[in-house]
């Protein structure tokens, strides 16, 4: 269990790696990581960080059987190639997070419930804001937020309910 973590005030540049990662998935044989107890990665936050430079903004790897949850990020400006990844997760908050991803998605969610996005800023020429997948993913919400920079505000995929998104 990793689980009541706070990161705050980091300043970092030019990273190797995602400037947050949490990573459930521990080997690529996937039969392996289902024959022993699912990891919990739970209540943590990051507040107060700024990236200039790294390959994804956030990486969050859960699994269908133990999901990455309870995640607060708060307070963050970074520019990456690749925006938030984020797969089988629920119950993130995402508070003035600013993300300029070079290419893809600012996030691109796949399996996730009850997100919330929130005074966020889709960067100018953004391709799209928010790509959803998979068939679990429900009450993602997004406020206070200026999507005008995007070209495409959200793009669900297939077997994603219509209503799965809201914008207020």
């Amino acid at each position: 269990v990793v689980e009541n973590v706070y990161a705050r005030n980091l300043k970092v540049k030019n990273m190797r790696r995602e400037v947050v990662i949490m990573n459930m998935d521990y080997t690529s044989d996937r039969q392996a990581v289902r024959n022993v107890k699912p990891p919990l990665f739970r209540n943590m936050e990051v507040r107060n960080l700024t990236c200039e430079g790294a390959p994804t903004a956030i990486l969050l790897t859960g699994m269908e059987d133990s999901l990455i949850q309870s995640i607060r990020f708060t307070d963050m400006t970074i520019r990456s190639t690749k925006g938030v990844v984020a797969s089988n997760v629920k119950d993130l908050v995402f508070d003035n997070v600013q993300v300029t991803p070079e290419k893809g998605p600012v996030f691109d969610l796949q399996n996730a419930s009850s997100i919330q996005i929130q005074r966020s800023k889709a960067p100018a020429g953004a391709e799209l804001f928010l790509k959803l997948g998979g068939t679990n993913s429900t009450g993602i919400v997004i406020t206070g937020s200026d999507l005008s920079g995007a070209k495409q505000k959200v793009a669900l995929g297939d077997g994603v309910s219509a209503d799965a998104v809201k914008i207020q």
